[in-house]
């Protein structure tokens, strides 16, 4: 299956990158094209004007110019298309890595760590080699905190959950329609600032739409001033008369320097970001969903008299005009036709009609790009399974679970089995024997559950619930914190937890480990039937073997697991298989001696 996923992407990158040279030469034609119109075009004004034929050069004029700005637009359209061939290609390669096991061409996510986060960090939710980077191919500001805040805060409700599901097993399937979102989405690599900047913009006072006047003057002095070019071109008015006409309009465009040039300022930041989402907007419309929630979020595109995709375009349009405005050839159309003036008019009466809608488009591109991601994972892993939420008793059941950090190659998979609230197991084991990484493998399967993605398993079943973790501890010389206080904070989160009723789920690694081994002891036993009494559930991994006789006190609670280890011709074989009792072999000693450390 894996071969087959490798092949479909190396035939993709194959078909782009032919696609893309395809373009580059209609591309070089229409350079070519452009130039020779150009030069054909200067010289015939040329001979014209030394002939006396003056309003016929204006034509010439007229014609090229036109035939030329029509030339540079279709120019850009080949531009864009071979930029889109581009980035599919790079999509594909990086998804090539990443059936290799190379997740650096993907977002880390670090910005997102919270050091006080119940699990992010024992869980590697964030940074290098993390879960978000195996997740992550958002490619809009919004898409890729929405996905960061979906794994720091997973959904509890049953509903919500199966909704993602069924999205995500949906676009999983739409492998072009994902990556055309994701290749629209990398014209413009933008911040979260810049879209709160947007919309601030749009949110700014108007100046002329409510002035009736204005569109009187918008109307009236264009329709003047193209009369006046034809009666020129035809030889029945003197060109002065035009110039006059341009001249007034140009002193009517003045009056609102200060506001063009305050827009000016703003456009040349949002082109771009308004074409990306022009494009992602329409992939979202044009496309024929069938989840609930996919069709609902499209729903919310879609207007009474036009679309979200077809505004976003109206607004491009303006503002790319806008821009056009201070160039030469704005200088030409502002004296025919009041052309900054007419934008500026159309850019206000945009703002009226749609300004408070933009935020709430915005939000379905997030979420649809956060599902899209993890409908890639669906892509990327057919072999992991949409686990089933339950509601009602707590149940916490999977076959053959892994960690989807783990290639399939090393990964060995264990199972899970808890019926109801108030069960711990308490796992043994040797160092290096697999302990931690089956606690990480549980609480990561469970976050990706939560947040509806597959999970690394055979089968899994959960109730939703919330989780707190203490493996790892980070000490701070700022608070002034030792490694031992740091657990302390962490641990007292989750007693506060428990006795406001809540149900968690709890994930502790080598409890109270920064302090002596009796105190270690005693602290971890009281802490351990304190989660008992509260009726907490969870994994408690441990090196105090003496622990495992609570089974004995509390044979309805607690249940003990290990994983052993063998020494075989002088050297330690691991199996990282979980098996009932307590862990019975030791692999200290042994390490020290092999590295000449006597004992």
């Amino acid at each position: 299956m894996k071969q087959t996923i490798i092949q479909n992407y190396t035939n993709r990158v194959e078909n782009f990158k032919k696609q893309k040279r395809e373009l580059q030469k209609i591309n070089n034609w229409i350079a070519l094209i452009r130039l020779m119109l150009f030069l054909v075009a200067g010289l015939v004004m040329y001979f014209l004007l030394n002939s006396g034929s003056y309003n016929l050069s204006v034509l010439v004029f007229v014609i090229s110019f036109l035939v030329f700005l029509y030339l540079v637009k279709v120019h850009a359209d080949y531009k864009n298309r071979k930029n889109h061939s581009q980035a599919l290609i790079q999509i594909n390669e990086n998804e090539l890595k990443f059936q290799a096991g190379d997740l650096s061409p993907f977002e880390s996510g670090k910005i997102y760590d919270e050091a006080e986060h119940p699990y992010i960090f024992d869980l590697d939710i964030f940074g290098q080699n993390s879960i978000y980077q195996l997740i992550n191919r958002t490619t809009t500001s919004i898409g890729a905190k929405m996905l960061a805040d979906w794994l720091k805060s997973p959904f509890l409700d049953q509903n919500t959950i199966l909704h993602n599901q069924a999205a995500a097993h949906e676009l999983g399937a739409k492998l072009d329609w994902r990556q055309n979102f994701q290749a629209y989405g990398q014209l413009w690599q933008e911040t979260l600032e810049e879209k709160e900047d947007l919309i601030a913009w749009l949110k700014e006072p108007t100046q002329i739409i409510q002035k009736p006047l204005y569109k009187v003057i918008l109307w009236v002095f264009p329709v003047i001033a193209t009369i006046c070019l034809a009666l020129v071109i035809l030889g029945l008015l003197e060109i002065q008369f035009l110039f006059l006409i341009a001249v007034i309009q140009l002193m009517i465009v003045s009056l609102h320097i200060k506001t063009l040039l305050r827009h000016s300022l703003q456009i040349s930041k949002k082109t771009k970001l308004l074409r990306k989402y022009t494009q992602l907007f329409k992939q979202i419309e044009n496309e024929e969903f069938k989840s609930d929630k996919l069709m609902h979020l499209q729903q919310k595109l879609l207007l009474d008299h036009t679309s979200a995709h077809k505004q976003l375009k109206n607004l491009s349009e303006i503002v790319n005009n806008m821009e056009q405005g201070g160039s030469f050839v704005g200088m030409i159309f502002n004296g025919l036709f009041l052309w900054s003036l007419q934008f500026l008019y159309r850019l206000e009466h945009w703002q009226l009609n749609c300004k408070d809608r933009l935020n709430d488009w915005f939000e379905v591109a997030g979420a649809i790009d956060a599902l899209a991601s993890i409908g890639n994972l669906h892509g990327n892993r057919p072999e992991y399974v949409f686990p089933e939420p339950i509601v009602g008793q707590f149940e916490l059941e999977g076959e053959l679970v892994g960690h989807p950090l783990l290639s399939e190659s090393i990964s060995v998979k264990n199972n899970i089995l808890f019926s109801h609230t108030g069960q711990l197991w308490i796992i043994t084991g040797a160092n290096m024997a697999g302990k931690s990484t089956y606690l990480r493998t549980i609480g990561v399967n469970l976050v990706l559950a939560m947040i509806g993605a597959p999970v690394c398993a055979q089968r899994f079943k959960f109730s939703p619930m919330e989780i707190y973790t203490s493996m790892r501890t980070r000490d701070s010389l700022q608070s002034n914190e030792s490694f031992f206080y740091a657990e302390l904070k962490k641990l007292k989160k989750i007693i506060d937890q428990l006795n406001g009723q809540k149900t968690i789920f709890v994930i502790l690694d080598e409890i109270l480990k920064g302090t002596n081994s009796l105190d270690q002891h005693t602290g971890s036993k009281a802490l351990i039937e304190q989660l008992v009494k509260l009726g907490a559930v969870g994994l408690i991994a441990t090196h105090d073997l003496s622990l495992g006789e609570l089974e004995n006190i509390y044979p309805k609670n607690i249940q003990n697991k290990c994983f052993e280890i063998e020494i075989i011709d002088q050297e330690l074989a691991f199996d990282y298989k979980l098996r009932d009792g307590i862990n019975q072999n030791l692999n200290a000693t042994f390490l020290m001696k092999k590295m000449g450390i006597t004992v």
